[in-house]
């Protein structure tokens, strides 16, 4: 008995030994130069979550309980030691590093060539070693600042109450001036601090962003500002990729692949930058005007990677309202030798609207810390929903601990101070009201908004003046809860018409919500079949004027909605709905069972409808809807199914919809400019009047849309299984800037050249065209309506020039197919005005 009682004291006594608490301090330093080493990693061998980083004086301090383990100390550009500790409770280690040896590569140099050409020949060899995209795992905390000023120009807007209000407080801080000495008044400041995560292969990324700080002038209370403004995406640019995606403008990258196309060199200098030499190279753009940098870059010489680089657009690159463009960026080696970013620095100053606008600026700072390499998370990780933010005791003394050696004016001047001055004045608080009215569409009071302003007031004639109300919950109701309302009443119809809808998120993490509404109100054909949310401007829009042209119909609708984001890249929303459609316009239709002319139509359906769409910034509004910024190299797909049940909850037939959408906006195509293109296919199954099938969207205006068909008439086309394409691509200055006769030209007229494809094969079965009637229910005839044949898909083909003026965009279109209709139209001329960079 007393020796299994002995080995068990001995054992108590051996666990709490193993469990005791030991601290281990120290400093690292620099093999050759004793200076310290700052951020470097030290962390323990088998228990990698345990670690820490040295201070600004090399200094650290790593507490735990003991387990049998060694130290590893790590430092970028250095040789890794390990180190074994013992049991005792205090230990100290003081190490020097040093730095590893590299050879460097062989230069040949072609005689009388360029000697900044063999150094690119390296460069681009050693690009995929050097980019940060061949790694397997790694991860950061990101640091990310935005700061957005407008100067007072004394012309136009400035004159106004509020911008003379806010210049005179500005004006009292000496250090808000622009390059000229104008005054800067602040708009926005919006810090954030986020842990970012990426895979390799395949390819996938997260961000967690864990606090924010943001103030801005009536920007708080606009839909979803606080997402845009956060976060370390916002500010990643890869120099390593042939072409960037800035301010969605393609600028190709001083280190491409092809750079003897788009770029010259001057080797300046041999310079040590950090620890690294470097060789300093001056950018040289060979054609101005297109989108390309001028700047410097250093190149370290032990493998030919962009160690710093600080580049400029040109003056003359065309592309609208961008006055300057800067960006700085410095990097460093990591241990598996591919290169991280460490410091990114984005500077815009928007300009050249018009004397009557300020100049606005915007600059943007990134910091990069504590990378992690090599800790594999499971995929289903970064498939996740990112966690959200937590703001809670984040003062200005946590925020300084990210802006200390930092020289711009947010840690020189106060500005979220300066901000909150300025907010406090009468016509700045007037103008933030008329700001988020028209940015939102709603006027915000505790527990409800009021709106959509679009929808209070109309003139049809149906309805004749119609009058409408509406309002919403809001966030200081409930976060999770809206209920929204709409009514309406036409003087013409003397008919009330309302919408209500009730919405409850069940999930945040997966913002898994539920949904029900009902409908009576009036609506076109168009929008009978659409699937996505409409802009209320645009809806309200077409109850203006002749809506009895519009094929309308009085809608009575019913919806049951279950949403969730399986994950960030994948939605499925199911929808249970009934409709019952009464046409005001001449209509009817061969019942398919009696073959009596009947109006009215009843459905009962089942939709599922799952998105899938890789990167970009899934922004949710006020009101629980959602919006995609940006996005990645992959489109959007969008696969809807439908089906219709007859004899369950009124609906009259039996039938099944599959429709797949594919689109992508602003896609790069084989480097020469860009392209918009949305392609969809769909197929029913079963039976049904054609006001339930797809009706091909025509466009009668002499405005340019692109997802329309613009050499087709209004619902000339009705299709029960079909396959269609809108394509434009846009070059650019790429052809008008080297064609002889625009060259020297395009140099003040900026053109730009647009090339368009709109085509749709598909057709019409025998025995949905039987239901087609030629005459309504009190035999007065009724427009024909037609669909494409198995033979010949509709087609047309459209050229155009895009930025006249800045604004304005004129196209030519040529219908191809179909010409012998008396209606067809062979040519036209569309005319379209935006605001692009």
């Amino acid at each position: 008995m007393k020796k299994p009682l002995l080995l068990f004291i001995i054992a108590c006594f051996a666990e709490i030994a193993v469990a005791q608490k030991i601290t281990i301090t120290g400093k690292l330093a620099d093999a050759k130069t004793q200076e310290p080493l700052i951020g470097a990693v030290v962390r323990l061998s088998k228990n990698k979550q345990i670690g820490t980083i040295t201070d600004e004086n090399g200094n650290f301090k790593l507490s735990f309980n003991y387990v049998k383990d060694s130290l590893i100390f790590e430092y970028t550009g250095y040789k890794t030691k390990r180190v074994a500790f013992s049991t005792q409770p205090q230990q100290v280690f003081s190490l020097l590093l040093e730095e590893e040896t590299q050879e460097i590569e062989e230069i040949t140099v072609v005689p009388g060539e360029n000697p900044a050409y063999a150094i690119m020949r390296k460069v681009i060899k050693n690009k995929s070693k050097n980019d940060k995209r061949r790694a397997k795992f790694y991860e950061c905390d990101i640091y990310n600042r935005i700061e957005g000023y407008v100067n007072d120009n004394e012309k136009g807007l400035s004159n106004l109450r509020v911008m003379k209000d806010m210049s005179r407080a500005a004006a009292t801080i000496p250090k808000l001036r622009d390059s000229k000495g104008k005054i800067l008044i602040p708009i926005l400041a919006s810090e954030s601090f986020s842990r970012y995560y990426y895979m390799g292969k395949p390819e996938k990324e997260r961000e967690d962003v864990k606090v924010t700080n943001l103030s801005g002038i009536g920007l708080e209370n606009a839909e979803g500002i606080g997402q845009i403004f956060t976060g370390g995406k916002l500010n990643d640019y890869n120099f390593y990729r042939n072409q960037m995606n800035i301010l969605d403008k393609y600028f190709t990258s001083p280190i491409a692949d092809g750079w003897r196309l788009k770029y010259d060199y001057d080797l300046l200098d041999s310079v040590l930058v950090d620890k690294d030499t470097c060789y300093l190279l001056n950018i040289v753009p060979r054609n101005r005007q297109d989108l390309v940098f001028e700047g410097k870059m250093w190149i370290s010489k032990s493998d030919y990677a962009l160690k710093k680089i600080e580049v400029q657009m040109t003056k003359e690159a065309n592309i609208n309202f961008i006055k300057g463009l800067k960006i700085k960026q410095t990097s460093s080696r990591s241990a598996e030798g591919f290169w991280l970013p460490e410091k990114v620095d984005f500077e815009v100053e928007v300009s050249e609207f018009s004397d009557i606008i300020p100049n606005i600026y915007v600059r943007t700072h990134t910091q990069y810390h504590n990378y992690l390499l090599n800790e594999p998370h499971e995929k289903t990780f970064y498939d996740e929903p990112p966690i959200p933010p937590n703001n809670e005791n984040k003062d200005t003394t946590y925020w300084n601990n990210f802006r200390k050696n930092d020289s711009t004016l947010i840690s020189d001047v106060n500005v979220y101070k300066v901000i909150d001055s300025l907010k406090t004045i009468p016509s700045v608080q007037r103008y933030t009201t008329i700001l988020t009215v028209l940015s939102t569409g709603y006027y915000e009071m505790k527990g409800i908004d009021l709106g959509h302003w679009a929808r209070y007031y109309a003139w049809n004639d149906i309805e004749g003046h119609r009058f409408n109300f509406g309002f919403r919950t809001n966030r200081f109701l409930s976060r999770n809860f809206t209920f929204k309302t709409r009514i309406g009443y036409g003087l013409r119809d003397q008919k009330g018409k309302y919408f209500v809808e009730i919405n409850q998120i069940l999930s945040r993490k997966f913002f898994t919500q539920v949904t029900f509404n009902r409908t009576e109100d009036i609506e076109p054909l168009i929008f009978l079949n659409q699937f996505q949310n409409l802009p209320d401007i645009f809806i309200a829009s077409n109850r203006f004027f002749t809506l009895s042209q519009r094929k309308p119909f009085f809608k009575k609708e019913t919806n049951f909605i279950i949403e969730s984001a399986v994950n960030p890249s994948l939605t499925e929303k199911l929808t249970f709905r009934t409709r019952q459609l009464t046409p005001l316009h001449g209509f009817a239709y061969n019942h398919p069972e009696t073959n009596s002319l009947q109006t009215d139509i009843n459905t009962a359906e089942f939709i599922l409808q799952t998105t899938y769409r890789k990167g970009g910034n899934r922004i949710r509004l006020l009101d629980n809807s959602e919006i995609i910024i940006g996005g990645g190299s992959t489109p959007k797909f969008t696969l809807t199914t439908t089906i219709g049940l007859k004899g369950f909850a009124g609906g009259d037939f039996n039938y099944q919809q599959v429709q797949l959408d594919i689109s992508k906006y602003n896609a790069r195509i084989f480097g020469i400019g860009h392209a918009n293109y949305f392609v969809s296919a769909g197929y029913y199954f079963g039976q049904v009047p054609f006001p339930l099938l797809r009706a091909h969207l025509g466009n009668n205006t002499p405005f340019l849309i692109e997802r329309a068909f613009n050499q087709m008439n209004g619902f000339e086309f009705v299709s029960d299984h079909y396959i269609a394409l809108h394509y434009a691509h846009y070059f650019e200055n790429l052809i008008f800037s080297r064609l002889p006769l625009f060259k020297k030209a395009n140099k003040f007229l900026d053109w730009r050249l647009v090339l368009s494809l709109n085509a749709v094969y598909g057709g019409l079965r025998t025995e949905n065209r039987r239901l087609i009637s030629n005459s309504d229910i009190f035999g007065n005839p009724l427009p024909p309506i037609q669909s494409l044949s198995y033979e010949m898909p509709y087609i047309e083909i459209g050229y155009g020039i895009d930025n006249i003026l800045k604004f304005f965009r004129i196209d030519f279109f040529h219908r191809l197919t179909y010409l012998n209709l008396d209606t067809a139209k062979p040519f036209g001329i569309k005319f379209s005005a935006e605001i692009k960079l």
